[in-house]
């Protein structure tokens, strides 16, 4: 969980608060980088820690973390007092918002990778908190330099687990919800999102039946909610975004623990930039695979048997419609026997007779 705080203002609107409601673990360090030499990265909330792992990279300077910690608490907070609570149609709008003085503050006239580098002189450093891109299925390169914020917030506020696991959360929203006379239904499949002129009226669903509403809340990507479910005169002044990489993600059960593994890991090839102008450029599965891990039951010993794991893998890949008829069956089993071998490198074992029970 990031940004605790978020959750705790949504609680305490509704008569409670997120530490009434959850449990939280801290999950420190937060991130480990693994390249493939052996080197490593650990990324902390605490500052001593994170100013010791930078001091062993950097030829003995911290002076590039503090500056980017204080550049970036500046673009945060700027960031969220103006933009983040906000809408708008264009990214310019958007921008707008801010204000045009702060504008050149937030680092877009220059790349997230750019923005970074100004204040690490260390490649592995500067590609750790690049890889945080990702995030939004982008490369570090290509996204604006505002994007710097993004490791800045885990490494300010933390990562956090609920007892229990990320459903937790929900498990929690949703008892509050229920105890403010909130009716939750599930299992409604949607036909359409219905509108007249520029307003929503509701929904349709598959069985025909309307629920009318000023407000629908989609948490489908927006190609598929336009394309899909609103109607044809909205669809006609939409113009579809450019979409960010796929990922495959496994499920695994794993008959033993790991303790070589954190609760988050990222495992990043010598050189990402290539990987991710395989990946974004040119729509193909790149020659040295990035990818995370995380072993949840690792910090929260509850969500696993006693003695086993429970291990979640992401691997990005193109997009299906660059990637033509590839037989994604088998090209998953490929992909994790790839990391399978990566993790060997690092003498860090998860075998097929490890594997209780998949799912991908």
């Amino acid at each position: 969980m990031n940004y605790p705080w978020v959750f705790d203002e949504m609680f305490r609107a509704a008569g409670s608060s997120l530490r009434q409601e959850l449990q939280l673990n801290r999950v420190d360090p937060a991130i480990k980088f693994f390249w493939p030499d052996g080197e490593t990265f650990q990324v902390s909330s605490d500052l001593t820690r994170l100013a010791s792992e930078c001091r062993r990279l950097d030829s003995g300077d911290t002076a590039g973390l503090f500056s980017f910690l204080h550049d970036a608490r500046n673009k945060f907070s700027l960031s969220f007092d103006r933009l983040v609570s906000r809408n708008a149609n264009s990214p310019l709008s958007w921008f707008a918002a801010a204000g045009l003085t702060n504008l050149p503050r937030l680092g877009l006239l220059r790349s997230m990778d750019s923005e970074i580098g100004r204040h690490f002189k260390n490649k592995r450093i500067r590609d750790a908190f690049g890889s945080y891109g990702m995030y939004l299925g982008g490369a570090p390169t290509d996204l604006p330099g505002i994007f710097s914020i993004i490791p800045f917030g885990e490494i300010e506020y933390g990562l956090w687990l609920p007892k229990g696991g990320m459903y937790s959360l929900i498990q929690a929203m949703q008892g509050t919800a229920e105890r403010l006379g909130v009716e939750i239904v599930t299992g409604c499949p949607v036909k359409n999102i219905d509108t007249d002129s520029d307003r929503v009226t509701g929904i349709t669903l598959q069985d025909g039946s309307f629920e009318p509403s000023q407000v629908v809340v989609s948490n489908v990507d927006v190609p598929t909610t336009m394309t899909r479910l609103v109607g044809a005169s909205d669809i006609k002044r939409y113009r579809a975004p450019q979409m960010t990489p796929g990922v495959l993600t496994y499920y695994l059960a794993v008959d033993r623990e790991l303790p070589e593994l954190g609760h988050h890991s990222v495992f990043l090839p010598d050189d990402p930039g290539h990987a991710y102008r395989q990946l974004m450029k040119k729509g193909i599965i790149p020659d040295d695979l990035p990818f995370y891990v995380s072993v949840a039951s690792n910090t929260d010993p509850g969500m696993a048997p006693k003695g086993k794991s429970a291990v979640f893998i992401l691997v990005p890949v193109p997009l299906v419609s660059q990637t033509g008829h590839v037989n994604w069956q088998g090209e998953s089993a490929r992909l994790l026997e790839r990391v399978q071998a990566r993790l060997t490198v690092h003498r860090i074992t998860i075998a097929d007779s490890d594997i209780i029970h998949s799912k991908r």
